[in-house]
């Protein structure tokens, strides 16, 4: 039985064909490995991501908590000013002239003091 130049090329073809997957067996292997991997990635991902929402809520949440003291504290600062204010125009105010006596009346005070001791 002869070979022909046709059947040698056909079994040259088939090897290399054999040759060829089985060299592309472990990279189709490492794929199918790292796409596993990849997808408990993309998992771990999706999960970070999800707590990463829950935290970003619950700041949010907390920083309306300090809005709404900020704003009662503000109306509060005022009503304390407003207050003030009134004490001064009410009270202060109109007693200020009177007041101002007060500094002229010590010195004098002290002056007389200081002559009645020296007069001693």
């Amino acid at each position: 039985m002869k070979i022909g130049i046709t059947e040698i090329m056909i079994i040259i073809v088939g090897i290399s064909f054999v040759v060829l997957i089985a060299s592309l067996l472990p990279l189709i292997y490492s794929l199918t490995r790292t796409s596993k991997e990849l997808e408990e990635t993309v998992r771990e991902a999706r999960d970070t991501l999800e707590k990463v929402d829950k935290t970003i809520d619950k700041l949010n949440r907390e920083l309306d908590e300090i809005d709404e003291i900020i704003l009662s504290l503000l109306k509060t600062l005022n009503s304390a000013s407003k207050a003030l204010n009134t004490v001064n125009r009410k009270i202060l105010a109109p007693s200020l002239g009177i007041m101002s006596f007060f500094p002229a009346i010590k010195f004098g005070w002290d002056l007389v003091s200081k002559r009645k001791k020296q007069k001693k």
